[in-house]
Order: structure tokens, then sequence, then C-alpha cells
């Protein structure tokens, strides 16, 4: 399946079917799937079975469908980190599939600023994405090693050349944000 890339209609189309792909960010290349299949990515990568995935969406309003109420305080930081990379974990709502957030209580939700990314996501909505890597090892930046490492897995046609730097995650907590990884978005 991965011998070209795929355009945006049949990578769409390839995880409408339930498959698993990788794609370009502003950050780095991810692993993505639709969120009724996010367990494909936990046995494609080895990830551990604790660790949840994100969301990456198009817009605010298509990953507040996954959380609980939007509030003031979210909108605000949003505002500056979005499109970008900025994850915010936030208080899941009651649609997040339980292979996205392991049964957790949060989820993390992010709208990156890539072209071909974005395009991507107002086509499918929101995605299940980790970065593209075996779980434990370096990042693969490039598309070449994404195919050799993960073989079967379609590629997004596009610009595969992010910051190198994973994003920013920060937490929600009645008390405000806590910074779980630091990354190029600064608070």
């Amino acid at each position: 399946m991965a011998e070209d890339f795929l355009n945006l209609v049949d990578f769409a189309a390839y995880l409408r079917a339930g498959g698993v792909g990788a794609m370009p960010t502003d950050t780095v290349p991810g692993l993505v799937c639709l969120p009724e299949y996010a367990e494909q990515i936990y046995a494609l990568k080895g990830r551990d079975e604790h660790k949840p995935l994100i969301l990456l969406g198009a817009a605010a309003a298509d990953l507040a469908f996954y959380t609980a109420p939007w509030r003031s305080e979210w909108t605000d930081l949003a505002e500056r980190g979005w499109p970008g990379a900025l994850t915010l974990v936030l208080p899941a709502g009651g649609r997040v599939p339980a292979a996205v957030h392991r049964g957790g209580r949060t989820v993390g939700v992010r709208i990156p600023n890539h072209p071909d990314t974005c395009a991507l996501l107002a086509k499918t909505g929101p995605l299940a994405s980790t970065s593209a890597n075996r779980s434990g090892q370096p990042v693969l930046s490039e598309p070449q090693a994404i195919r050799r490492t993960f073989a079967g897995v379609a590629l997004l046609a596009g610009t595969y050349r992010g910051s190198g730097t994973a994003s920013t995650v920060v937490r929600w907590k009645d008390d405000g944000w806590q910074v779980l990884r630091q990354g190029d978005f600064k608070l």
C-alpha cells in the first residue's frame, strides 16, 4: 500500500477504511487514524498501553466535541497557541473512544499549523495521533525512514519539514495550567 505517497482524497479514504497513516505536521511527522481505530496505533508502534494519544483537529469546535464543556481559560490559551505547537490536555467528554484516552479522564487536543495536515483534518474530522516512531526511539522525520519502519502504512503526500520539536503539552487543573512537556510554544 505504501509504494507511493497518497493524495489528500485517497489518504482520507484510506483512513476512513480503518487504515493507519503517516503525515507531516508543523512539529514532527505523526502516525494517525480515525479515533475509533486508535488501537491499531498501539500495536503498530509498540506503545505503552496506558499512554494516551492526542486528537488533532482543524478547528476548536471539532475538538470541543471530545472535551468537557469548553471554558474561557481554555479559549484564552488556545487562541494564543492554535494553530501551532500546543497540545492542551483537558477533561474528556463522553465521546472520546477509550482507545484514545486509555480510560483516563483527560484528552489531549491540538490544531496543527501545517497546510497539508489542516486540509486533511478538514476532510476527515479529528484524528488520533502520535509521533512517527517506535516507542522509546527517536522520532522519524523523513518519509523514507517512516516507510522502512512501518511497512504498509500509507504516507500523505506533502512537505515533511516541521520544526523537529514535539509540541508543548499543558494540562488543565482547577488552579491553572501545568506544563507536562516543553516544546517550541512558550506559556
